[in-house]
C-alpha cells in the first residue's frame, strides 16, 4: 500500500483510533491490500457521535448499542443507566470504548 495513502488514511481517521496505536498502525498498513484497508476504515463509529447518543439517552443503554455492547445495553436500560452512576461514567469514557472498538475492528480485518 502507498506510504502517502496510508498517512492520509490515518490522518483523516486519527480521532476515531487511540493515540498510541497510530506508529503501529502505519507499520501494519504498509503490508496491506488498498480496497480491504479502505473497507475497513469505511466501518469505524465516530466517538463524537457515542458521546451525544450517551448525553441524550445514555441512561437507556443506546449508547452501548450503538458500540456493539448489547448485554451491557440491556442492564445499562434496565438499571436506568446505573440509577445515573454507570450514565456519569460513560460520559467520560464512551469516546475511548469507542476509539477500541474501531481499532479491534482494523486489526480484527487485517490479521485475516
Amino acid at each position: 500500500m502507498d506510504k502517502n495513502l496510508i498517512e492520509q488514511l490515518i490522518l483523516f481517521n486519527s480521532d476515531k483510533l487511540p493515540r498510541e496505536s497510530l506508529p503501529y498502525l502505519q507499520n501494519m498498513l504498509i503490508d496491506m491490500d488498498t480496497q480491504i484497508v479502505q473497507m475497513r476504515f469505511a466501518s469505524f463509529k465516530d466517538p463524537m457521535t457515542a458521546l451525544l447518543i450517551s448525553i441524550f439517552v445514555g441512561t437507556f443503554g443506546v449508547d452501548r448499542f450503538y458500540t456493539g455492547d448489547i448485554g451491557l445495553g440491556i442492564l445499562k436500560f434496565i438499571t436506568c443507566g446505573g440509577f445515573g452512576i454507570w450514565w456519569l461514567y460513560d460520559l467520560f469514557v464512551i469516546m475511548d470504548i469507542v476509539r477500541k472498538k474501531n481499532y479491534q475492528i482494523l486489526v480484527s480485518g487485517i490479521s485475516y
